[in-house]
């Protein structure tokens, strides 16, 4: 059976693989995730430099963060052609996205267009993240940490075969706990910089002006990487609850 379009997307391709990790067993790799995300103090980007956060997203065509504001003089009509958008049939469509950071740089924007289940979790992780980490990782580190949440296509045999295979170590991560992920920061600075041009028609100007804007964020990745100690005295403080990140 033939598809009219691929399954996944990226935006780029490197032509060599990183070696796997070098870790003896990946139990020894997993007890320093352990160390980085428990112990006050311990945290340094040394380490932190091989991790990669990671995530995925969806993206309508219109209203790209979600909520809009507008500034309406006082006594004036909340409801006028300035102050409301027309309407798109399917919102103009959406895209959905996997993507991943570190320290360095940001890596593969993976475009999806299928339902993702494990082994197309896998297909991700074998053609986007390991191509990745040829930018992402200091320069003569092979071993590296997955930082993934708890999906259940993340879970499933299929994935966690596939990271075991290929000597992945990934990061004990708490269930819904966005205020501990760099790339969500990221993520909605991208959606910002996406919203300042001129309005969007259909998915096609979504994405080209999604690839320009998240090969130019650079700069940003050191910063909340480093942000990482910040955040999780944060929610500690906070007992696990809300933190201003």
């Amino acid at each position: 059976m033939s598809l009219a379009q691929p399954l996944l997307e990226q935006t780029r391709n490197k032509p060599a693989l990183v070696p796997p990790c070098n870790h003896s067993t990946v139990t020894q790799a997993q007890e320093d995730c352990d160390l980085l995300s428990t112990s006050r103090g311990a945290l340094r980007l040394g380490r932190l430099a091989r991790v990669l956060f990671s995530d995925k997203t969806k993206l309508l065509c219109v209203n790209v963060r979600g909520r809009s504001w507008c500034w309406r003089e006082p006594g004036q009509q909340p409801l006028c052609a300035r102050a409301v958008k027309p309407s798109k049939k399917y919102a103009g469509g959406s895209i959905l996205l996997w993507r991943c950071m570190s320290a360095n740089w940001v890596g593969n924007l993976c475009r999806i267009f299928v339902i993702v289940t494990g082994s197309v979790y896998t297909e991700i992780l074998e053609r986007h993240m390991l191509p990745s980490t040829a930018w992402l990782l200091p320069r003569g580190c092979t071993d590296f940490i997955l930082q993934q949440d708890d999906d259940p296509k993340h879970t499933s045999r299929r994935a966690q075969r596939w990271l075991e295979a290929n000597h992945v170590a990934t990061l004990a991560w708490p269930a819904k706990s966005p205020d501990l992920n760099p790339i969500e920061h990221l993520w909605a600075i991208v959606k910002q910089r996406v919203c300042e041009g001129p309005p969007l028609g259909y998915v096609k100007e979504l994405w080209e002006r999604l690839e320009r804007t998240w090969w130019d964020i650079e700069h940003l990745c050191r910063q909340l990487v480093e942000s990482m100690p910040a955040r999780i005295e944060a929610v500690i403080e906070a007992r696990g609850g809300y933190t201003r990140y």
